[in-house]
């Protein structure tokens, strides 16, 4: 009988035939029969078929889309193509070093509620306090593991249950353009069951001067993830998510809370690091640039303004508080700024 995987090393590919052709022959340097590893190639018009066909580990996949689906919808799709009970999401322009393969399959069977985690990326050695952080179904893997606006190499899920979900068969229906799915899917895992975070040696990203040499497929100029406007856009949706949960009116105020004063951040600070970076901005085909204070405080009303007026589960009063509070810890980080 032809055993089930534990683990599927899901791989969604464009246009990297070199890179993607690598990663697959590295994690096949794993010796066990419990894991496989799928590659779903989003019509290529390089040589990537002609590469990975020319591997012949009984473990590998290979599927093509019949049309290009874009770079967000690609990975969504290619994690649903796994048989193992967990599957994991890698980018074909990551890595995952295939030596933390057994203790990632022993972590992530140690508990059987557990049906969703992350692996954090770019770790360089295992914490010796532990590996593994395992969260309780609710609003403790919420706040902890949804809403984080997170690169997605590392995730991983339970099959069965996010085949399942309803959200995922959502997003394929209507297509809308957003970039950060993922943390809605961990949302919604998160009512289901326990989550875990992983602190192992696993997942690495690829290097600024990497992505400096190879432009994104999926952002430019005109819908880069990290401007103000799609920062917005990001805030709106998580809102939208966590007010259909399931969870008490204390326990919606708090991650509101922790969803503004991270979108208030995003929108501001990160942006104007993400500008004055070389690397990052020829990836996205994007001009470097110089955020000025006078832009982030514009950007900081323009963001706050928009909360406040926004229509959610929450009184004047509770926004005023939340807008006072990451207001203060703005002006303090403005003033470092400065200095």
């Amino acid at each position: 009988m032809e055993l089930i995987p534990i683990i599927s090393i899901c791989i969604p590919t464009y246009n990297r035939c070199e890179k993607v052709y690598k990663l697959v022959n590295d994690i096949l340097l794993y010796e066990g029969e419990d894991i496989e590893v799928v590659v779903l190639d989003n019509c290529s018009t390089d040589n990537t078929k002609s590469l990975l066909n020319k591997i012949t580990d009984k473990r590998f996949s290979f599927f093509q889309n019949q049309e290009n689906i874009g770079g967000i919808l690609n990975p969504l799709k290619a994690i649903s193509l796994g048989s193992g009970k967990f599957a994991v999401l890698c980018l074909d322009k990551d890595y995952l070093d295939f030596r933390s393969i057994k203790k990632i399959i022993e972590n992530v069977t140690i508990d059987s509620e557990i049906v969703f985690g992350r692996c954090d990326l770019n770790i360089q050695n295992e914490n010796l306090l532990g590996s593994s952080i395992i969260y309780k179904k609710g609003y403790d893997s919420i706040i902890n593991m949804a809403y984080l606006s997170s690169h997605p190499s590392g995730m991983f899920y339970k099959t069965a249950e996010y085949r399942n979900l309803e959200l995922v068969k959502n997003i394929f229906a209507e297509q809308k353009p957003f970039s950060f799915y993922p943390d809605l899917i961990n949302a919604e895992m998160a009512m289901i069951g326990k989550s875990q975070l992983l602190k192992l040696p696993s997942f690495f990203t690829e290097s600024k001067d990497e992505a400096s040499k190879s432009p994104s497929f999926t952002y430019d100029v005109n819908n880069v993830y990290f401007s103000p406007a799609k920062r917005i856009l990001e805030f709106d949706a998580y809102i939208e998510s966590v007010e259909k949960l399931r969870i008490s009116s204390y326990e919606l105020a708090k991650i509101i809370f922790t969803i503004y004063g991270r979108g208030l951040m995003f929108s501001t600070f990160i942006y104007k690091i993400m500008l004055d970076d070389d690397d990052v901005c020829i990836h996205n085909k994007i001009a470097k640039r110089k955020v000025t204070l006078f832009e982030l405080w514009k950007l900081n009303l323009q963001f706050s303004m928009h909360f406040f007026k926004k229509k959610i589960k929450l009184n004047f009063l509770q926004k005023g508080v939340i807008i006072l509070f990451w207001n203060v810890k703005f002006f303090v980080k403005s003033i470092f700024t400065l200095i």
